[in-house]
């Protein structure tokens, strides 16, 4: 149907670049049938059966609230106003109402990892926050936030992106405060290329867990993958018996995954502190 037209034809996507349901990063609204000729791999497959066969391998796995959030669309969301805010809430009051609502740790991994409040999960606050929000954290449960100086107001945004709307409280004075009050932490460990490597020469398992396409195009040798999104469904899968090195690009993926198997009762886990991207720098071998 595009063969016959010219360069300058016009094209205006109807999704933005860079989602879970497209394909490329790019930020531009409008293309021209030129450009995308000469650089969309999608236009560069000879006939229909090699784009079939090809088309599917270019996504991500759909994150598990995709498949809520149409409902949810169709029922409307609540009016904002109509929606309480969180209440800012001390140690005590945190600490007793973890009891029937799960911890969000919205800072960096290496905050994470430093300290945090057992049995939270980690998903460091950025673009992508409401898409692993939606991802891992089961719907309608009520949410508790260790936020420390981030705005309320942003974060409430990106939760109700993704349908949370029932907000238990944000823990007063930061995680500070909680170890202050003597309070239980947990720790784990950021390693560098170079012990990571030493731990994985002694025995230790990697655990790589980006999507199907970043494994593809280089992963750790002999790495368990398991993309973030399936954790929790594929725990048999993740080695119980030694100490767990896990990595994503730069580490926030890592993160959460810990946390996750933290949750789940594992220990020894470690974040490769840098991701692939790091190991790569340090001039260790990937597999493809």
């Amino acid at each position: 149907a595009f063969s016959a037209l010219p360069d300058e034809t016009l094209l205006f996507p109807t999704h933005g670049g860079g989602s879970f349901c497209s394909v490329g990063t790019g930020g531009e609204r409008t293309s021209t049938l030129g450009a995308e000729r000469a650089t969309n791999p999608v236009l560069g497959c000879g006939n229909e059966d090699e784009f079939a066969a090809w088309f599917p391998t270019t996504f991500p796995s759909a994150p598990a609230y995709y498949f809520r959030m149409r409902t949810f669309n169709q029922t409307g969301p609540r009016l904002r106003r109509a929606i309480p805010q969180p209440p800012r809430l001390s140690q005590v009051e945190f600490n007793a109402a973890q009891r029937d609502a799960m911890i969000i740790d919205t800072r960096s991994a290496a905050a994470y990892a430093k300290a945090h409040i057992p049995g939270s999960i980690s998903i460091a606050f950025r673009d992508v926050f409401a898409v692993w929000l939606g991802w891992v954290v089961p719907a309608n449960v009520r949410l508790l936030f260790v936020a420390d100086d981030l705005p309320i107001e942003r974060l409430l945004d990106e939760c109700l992106l993704v349908g949370y709307e029932q907000f238990a409280g944000v823990l007063e004075g930061g995680l500070a405060s909680w170890e202050a009050a003597g309070l239980p932490v947990m720790r784990t460990g950021m390693v560098s290329p170079s012990e990571a490597r030493g731990l994985l020469l002694d025995g230790a398992s990697a655990l790589d867990v980006r999507e199907p396409d970043e494994y593809r195009s280089g992963h750790i040798p002999e790495a368990v993958h398991v993309p973030l999104g399936q954790i929790a469904r594929h725990l048999d899968d993740i080695p119980n018996d030694r100490p767990i090195v896990a990595y994503c690009g730069h580490g926030e993926r890592a993160a959460t995954a810990i946390s996750l198997l933290e949750r789940a009762g594992r220990t020894t886990l470690l974040n490769l502190d840098g991701g692939i991207d790091a190991w790569r720098d340090e001039g260790y071998g990937v597999a493809g």
